[in-house]
Formats: structure tokens, sequence, C-alpha cells
């Protein structure tokens, strides 16, 4: 049969009879040669001088299997041509053709047939998996529906592929990544105008101690998996990593704790990339190669559109915005049918209705509470005169959920004051306690409050503008209009707020907002603040003494003494809410913010601040419908409104002062 060395020592001759000249443009395999060449003339000259080496080491050359001047040719088992490469169709038949194996040798040679072509398809690793799962040691062997349908679909990737293109390295690279529980699968491809073309597809199945790491971890591993398989072609140019896993977008951002994301990311250092995020529903190759969905069936994806890049506000829940809103629109307008359904409130209905009911006692005892308007049943309060929707028992929870959701997932007090305005159900305190303690959000994002240490001496105040309190958040990641920090602004009676975004933390910049806009919303006489060096700089307290603004200090090294502590506490739960996906939008949500702290009552004045300095009122969700249900009842006026603030900070401050003696 010959000797054991032929083939190397074949192989060896032909790099000593073609030398270097001729092997630029020829291609050898044991005795099969390919020459590539750009032009006509440029072939012929080509040949003119591989059949001078061959002739000259006494070779020749067998006609009958020779082509020449080809635009597409057959060369181990693929077809190469100007526009890429493909898998030879006769040589994927064997495959499509193979019979069920019967043992671990014959499936074997089945998956050593497949991995020839691996790279010509996209989801080969993660289709494999259960197969492999047979070659394993002390195994028995066991050919289940499982392994048979892996099979199956095995064969079935291979009825179209995909051809891989050339490179073209004046273009940028795109790698797409994905992950899934047991594989790893990378696509690399460039953008041609809307054309999408591949330059390869790899894959792989984890290994043992890799599936057990986190989420994060298998997403990263996946894209040093791809920088290393296409290292050579990838080492030195432009290269945008496509990722659905959003954590990564941090990468270069974040300080790394981790040994192994540590050594990763060194790695990925050699490369020029940056890193896109991309929808998972627009991941699609990346993630059909690590995994095989069953809603794709059996169809093998070859060309489509670029991934597109996700803007942040498709992850961001929006302020204001509640995920049933709709729906609970859809409710509340039947909500007469609604009512007469309710266990308690039907025989009042029907009472007040004119028919003859027999009432419990705990109905006979509110009964004067309620009346009917509209033909819908609502609550009177008999000290002002303004009414309320009665709500049943089985629209409380959507009401209560929504408003927590609109209203920037508010605490129970301050819920229950937004809620109390319109709407009224028994035990409302302790419903609406009872749904915040269950709100996920909430209790990833607020910590707990603590009770005060000592004597406490509330802050007293009698109007607008007699102490008005500033302090700074920040610095943050930089947002629109390269903004790093925020000058918070809060008038003490009315509890008012204007944020201010800022790029710089400066004495002067910070003394004109509040002197050329807070001021000129309400006159100031005193100002707060801590001894940071902007506020005891001679620049501010010039600037604002010529403006006839006292300016005054809170204790060092207590900043609970400054009020503005505890709207920057809340503006820390918003920003950790909404500004989870995109650490820079924080800029783009502080009107909103603003107006939320604004329009919602406070818990010290009972009133919102737009109340007491202009006797607004914002009608919050359902306004529309709250408007046909309730009778009209007479606005207060703002001097009323603001007696009453008056009172309740009063006694308000005398409850904090007897709890915390």
């Amino acid at each position: 049969f010959g000797l054991k060395t032929a083939v190397g020592s074949f192989t060896r001759a032909m790099d000593i009879i073609l030398g270097p000249e001729v092997q630029q443009f020829t291609f050898k395999y044991v005795d099969d040669l390919l020459v590539v060449s750009k032009t006509f003339d440029e072939h012929v000259s080509h040949l003119s001088l591989l059949f001078q080496a061959l002739s000259d080491a006494g070779m020749t050359v067998n006609l009958d299997k020779t082509k020449f001047f080809q635009e597409k040719v057959k060369f181990l088992g693929h077809i190469l041509s100007a526009q890429g490469i493909a898998a030879d169709p006769e040589k994927t038949m064997a495959i499509r053709n193979f019979p069920t194996p019967n043992t671990v040798k014959q499936l074997r040679a089945f998956l050593g047939l497949c991995n020839y072509y691996r790279r010509f398809n996209q989801s080969y690793s993660q289709t494999i998996f259960p197969l492999t799962m047979l070659l394993h040691k002390n195994v028995r062997w066991n050919w289940s529906e499982a392994q048979q349908v892996a099979f199956d679909r095995v064969k079935q990737l291979f009825l179209d592929t995909v051809m891989l293109r050339f490179p073209d390295f004046s273009k940028r690279f795109f790698l797409q990544t994905d992950s899934s529980g047991v594989a790893l699968g990378v696509e690399l491809y460039q953008l041609d105008g809307e054309d999408h073309l591949v330059l390869g597809f790899a894959s792989r199945v984890l290994r043992g101690p890799e599936l057990l790491y986190t989420v994060t971890e298998k997403e990263l591993l996946a894209i040093v998996f791809g920088l290393k398989k296409f290292r050579t072609i990838l080492l030195g140019h432009r290269l945008t990593i496509r990722t659905d896993h959003y954590a990564l977008k941090f990468l270069q951002q974040c300080r790394l704790l981790n040994d192994r994301l540590t050594r990763w990311c060194m790695f990925m250092n050699e490369f020029d990339f940056q890193i896109e995020h991309v929808k998972g529903r627009d991941n699609i190759v990346a993630d059909v190669l690590s995994r095989f969905p069953a809603e794709l069936g059996d169809t093998t994806l070859i060309k489509g559109p670029a991934p597109l890049v996700a803007s942040i506000n498709d992850y961001v829940v929006g302020l204001f915005e509640s995920q049933d809103g709709k729906v609970l629109e859809n409710l509340f307008r039947d909500l007469a049918r609604y009512q007469q359904e309710d266990s308690f409130y039907c025989p009042i209905f029907n009472f007040l209705s004119g028919y003859a009911t027999v009432l419990s006692a705990s109905q006979n005892r509110v009964l004067s509470q309620f009346k009917l308007h509209s033909g819908i049943l609502v609550q009177s309060e008999l000290s002002t005169g303004s009414s309320r929707l009665v709500v049943p028992d089985q629209l409380v929870l959507p009401l209560v959920v929504d408003h927590h959701e609109v209203f920037g997932h508010f605490g129970v007090s301050k819920l229950y004051l937004v809620i109390k305005q319109n709407f009224y159900f028994r035990r409302m305190r302790r419903r609406i306690h009872q749904v915040i303690r269950g709100c996920d959000v909430c209790q990833k994002c607020k910590f707990p409050n603590r009770g005060l240490m000592g004597a406490a001496h509330p802050i007293s105040v009698t109007a607008p503008g007699e102490l008005v309190t500033v302090d700074y958040y920040g610095p943050l990641p930089e947002g629109r209009s390269r903004v790093s920090y925020i000058l918070v602004v809060i008038d003490s009676f009315s509890k008012f707020v204007k944020l201010y975004p800022l790029r710089r933390a400066q004495a002067k910049i910070s003394a004109m907002k509040v002197i050329s806009d807070f001021a000129q919303r309400i006159p100031i006489r005193t100002i707060l603040s801590d001894h940071g060096t902007q506020f005891s700089s001679k620049v501010w307290q010039d600037m604002m003494k010529s403006h006839g603004i006292t300016p005054t200090y809170s204790s060092i090294r207590h900043p609970a003494s400054n009020p503005t502590e505890r709207v920057m506490k809340e503006l820390s739960r918003l920003f950790r809410t909404y500004c989870g996906e995109s650490h820079s939008r924080w800029a783009t949500l502080l009107p909103r913010i603003e107006s939320l702290f604004n329009n919602t009552p406070h818990l010290a004045t009972g009133y919102s601040p737009s109340e007491i300095l202009f006797g607004q009122r914002e009608s919050g969700p359902l306004g529309d419908i709250l408007q046909k249900y309730l009778p009209a009842s007479p606005p207060k006026s703002v001097r009323v409104i603001r007696e009453e603030v008056q009172r309740n900070l009063t006694v308000g401050a005398e409850i904090r002062r007897r709890r915390c003696s």
C-alpha cells in the first residue's frame, strides 16, 4: 500500500518544485493544484509559470482531470467562486442520506462528516448537543426520540447552506454573538449598503465548568470565542461587536473585580472594537447559532437585513406611564356595572336607586356618605363637600397599581393622598400598603427608613420663599448636552422643586440659576445650603446678598439638616428605577421628574406644590372619566390652602419632635 510518509514527502517536494514565486497564486493539497487570478491575461501568465516549474521537475499534468479558465470550481468538497465559498451539494448529499447510527462508532463517523461543513450552518453546535451526550464515557447507548429529532435536524441543516463571502478589509467588520444555556454562537459579517454579507459562522457546546457560568460570563465568553475564531481576519481592523446582553455595553467603563472577566478583557484589548446592543428579536442569527428554537422549524436563514441597534427608549418604562393604563380606562367606563356587582356596594346602590333593599349594620352606618350622580355611586366628604368615586373591590388592585406606576413608585402615604383625592374604597390605606409591599421595583430600588436619633428641631416656615434650600446632586454619567450635575432647589414651605442640569458645579452658574429663574417664581428671603466650597465662596455670598437673599448653612457633617437631601434620596430611587438600562438617560427625564414632585401631594403639607403656589391640581390618570362621573366642586383659594398647609406643617413638626424626644 506504499510508505506511510508518502503524502508528507510528496507535499514537501511540491513546496520545493513550485517555490515561493508560484505559490503566491497557487493553492495546493497533495496533488491538487488551484490557480487563482484577477484577469484573463494574468491567468495565462500564471499558468505559464506553473507549467514551466512542473516541466523543469519532470512532472506531468492529467488533462482529463484538468479544467481551465473557470469562474466556479470544485475544490476539496467546496464550490469556490468570486462571490465566496459554498459547500459542494454532492458532498453534503452523503450527510442527508446517512442512515440512523446504531453504535457510537457510526455516530462518530456521522459527526465527523458533518464537522467538515459546520461553518456553513448557523445552528450546528446547539443542534448536535443531544447526540454528543452519547459520546461521553460511561454513558450507555440509548437512541431515544430526542436523539432522532436532533439527527433529523442536523441532516435538514444541509439542505440549504450559506455562501461565505470574502472579507473586504476596507470596510468595518461586525461580530454578532449570543449564548444559550448550553452553547455559544457567533456570526462574522460585513455590510454593503443594504446587503448582509456573511463571512463565517462559528459555534460550540459549553463544556464542564462553563455550564455553571453566569449569564454575563457566558455572553462575554461568546465574544471571546468569536474573536479567537476569526482573529486572523479581525486583528488590526475596525470591529463592531453586537450582543443582546445589555450589561456588556458598560464593559469598557466599569471596574472589574472578577479575575476571569479581567483576563478576557485584556485579551479583547488587542482588537479595535466597540460594543453595540441589539434587541433579542433582531439578534436572530447568533441566537439561532446558540439555540434551535422550535418556532424557526427547519428553516435555515441565509440572508437578512442588518440587525437594528436598539434605542434605549425601547427598554425604559416611561414616567407617568402604566403598563395597563388603557385596560383600566376600559374597566372604569363600565364602572356602574362593577358597582352593582360588588357585594358591599350593590345593596347601597339599589337602595339609593329607590328599590326596596335590606341593608346590613355596616352598610347602614355609612349610607349617609353615599349618593348617586349620573348613575354612578359616589362618596361625599361631609367636611369639604367634595365627592369621590366609589371603587368596587374588583377594580381596587388595578387602580392602585396604575397610580403607583404613574406616580413614580412613591410610598404608601403619598400614594394614599393621591388616590383619596378622587377615589374611595374601604380600608384604603391598608390595601395600598399591601400592593406597595409586593412591588418588585420598590423592593429593588428603595432603602428602609430608619428613625431619627436624638432630639429633633424641625424647621418652621410660614410662607413661600421664607426659606429655600439648595444642594448639588452628582457627578452623574454625562448626559444630554454634556451635563453631569443637578442643582436641586426647594422651597421649604410649598415643597416646590426645581432641578437644574449643569455641566459643572460652579458657584456663579448656580447663583444665576437661583436668581434669574427660581427667585422670579418665588421671592427668596433666606437660602440654606451645606458648607460646600461653591456655597461658602465669596461669589455665592455676594450674589445672594446683592439680591436681598440671606445665605445660611446647615450643620457641619449632618446632611439631614438640609431638607434637600430628602429629595435627592428620591432622585436616586427614580434614577435606579428608570435609568437602569442607560445611565446617561437621567438628563432627559429631569423635566418629568420635576413635574412629578410638583404635582404630587406632599405628606407634610397635604397638598401638591402646584396647588399651594398656583391653586392648580393635576387630574392624573382617568382625568376625563373623573370629570364626567364626579359632580363639580368649588376649588379652594390659594389663601385657604396656604392656611391649611401652615397648620399641617406645625402639627407635623410637633409630632416629629415628640417622636424623637
